[in-house]
């Protein structure tokens, strides 16, 4: 409601700003997560070639899951448990693929034991840039919400006539 009153009323919030900052936050640590899976599957195929079909099975069971799952989000309350359950399920079902299609390429390129150090170097890099991103989306978040109410605030102040208010929590 408030966030809605000020955006009605042209009135000036630095929330915008916070919102915009935890999404793209939210966005980073997602896109760090997957691309250390993806990473982590290169570097597993010196460990993974003897069961490549086995992978490539987890692989597709894993982007069927996060498809068919995906088709309920459209139908499904954004706010409901069960929804956030089932999100967090399609989450690591793309994990899950884009670790086994990192195995699957590194098949082709043939990744060497020396490579595979590498990638898990740079899977592990990117769990921790994830992480780090997911904080500060939570920091955000956090403000956002802050901001938010505070302007609010301080509209409901100065429509009421008394002028400039500075609200604190």
């Amino acid at each position: 409601m408030a966030r809605n009153t000020l955006l009605k009323s042209d009135a000036e919030s630095y929330g915008q700003q916070f919102q915009g900052l935890y999404a793209l936050m939210r966005g980073l640590a997602a896109a760090f997560w997957m691309g250390s899976a993806y990473t982590l599957g290169w570097s597993l195929f010196s460990i993974l070639a003897r069961w490549l079909d086995w992978v490539a099975f987890l692989g597709w069971l894993g982007l069927a899951i996060a498809t068919g799952i995906g088709f309920v989000f459209v139908f499904g309350n954004p706010k409901s448990k069960t929804r956030m359950i089932l999100d967090r399920v399609t989450f690591a079902s793309v994990l899950i693929a884009l670790c086994a299609s990192g195995v699957q390429l590194g098949s082709y390129i043939g990744v060497s034991r020396t490579q595979s150090l590498a990638f898990m170097l740079i899977a592990a890099a990117s769990v921790w840039c994830g992480a780090r991103c997911f904080s500060a989306y939570k920091h955000f978040a956090a403000e956002f919400a802050r901001a938010t109410w505070n302007d609010f605030l301080s509209y409901e102040k100065q429509k009421q006539g008394h002028g400039p208010a500075t609200a604190e929590l």
